[in-house]
């Protein structure tokens, strides 16, 4: 490989490595957005509705209730979005590291770097791979496991909470096939970005080649 082309890798290694940080915090800025929305919107639904119906200030209480799941329903298919871009995102990641590698000394089977993603699928992609350590890999998709699917019960729960509030049986029956046609897509969009053949890497991996100094230009 020319200088000028592995020049040209690194800057793209560079920039796509950036927005892969840049992805983890606009993940927890979702989370708590949502979370906060959700919780505001629990506690106002409670102090304001009963079994006898709601007596919210404004003049459409059904209203209300219909469009309150909006924000936090596109804030869960945003997380969705973004869970795939970086899914994508780390295989090109994974292809660069694997092209770039550099090894650390003339040791056979010396480490190699950038190997960041390759290194972090153990943490980050569990689902990816099934070879050992398995404890490791087991403990770490139980973590991800917590991390994630309790953020999106509640963003997603929250629409059947202010759905089932409303009075009016017509609109209700509307909204519970029109939100649940809308949770189901982006489920299944979650559930394509972890096990969607696009989204994983099944190359060979930066660290498992030998020292290759020798061959390049």
């Amino acid at each position: 490989m020319r200088n000028e082309d592995r020049g040209f890798l690194f800057s793209v290694y560079a920039a796509e490595r950036q927005d892969d940080q840049n992805a983890l915090v606009i993940a927890f800025a979702i989370a708590t957005a949502g979370i906060t929305y959700v919780t505001l919107g629990v506690a106002y639904i409670n102090d304001h509705c009963s079994g006898k119906g709601c007596s919210l200030k404004s003049g459409h209480p059904d209203l209300i209730l219909l469009v309150a799941p909006v924000i936090p329903l596109a804030l869960a298919a945003f997380m969705a979005l973004n869970l795939a871009a970086t899914r994508l995102r780390s295989v090109h990641l994974q292809r660069l590291e694997y092209a770039l590698q550099v090894s650390l000394s003339e040791v056979h089977s010396s480490p190699t770097e950038p190997s960041f993603h390759t290194d972090a699928g153990l943490v980050f992609r569990p689902m990816d791979r099934l070879d050992k350590p398995y404890g490791a890999r087991a403990l770490f998709a139980a973590v991800t496991f917590l991390a994630y699917v309790p953020i999106l019960a509640t963003l997603l729960g929250f629409t059947w909470f202010s759905v089932l509030h409303i009075a009016s049986s017509g609109i209700r029956t509307g909204a519970i096939w029109g939100y649940g046609i809308a949770e189901g897509a982006v489920v299944m969009a979650l559930f394509r970005s972890l096990g969607g053949s696009r989204f994983k890497y099944t190359d060979a991996a930066a660290r498992a080649l030998p020292p290759r100094d020798s061959q390049r230009s």
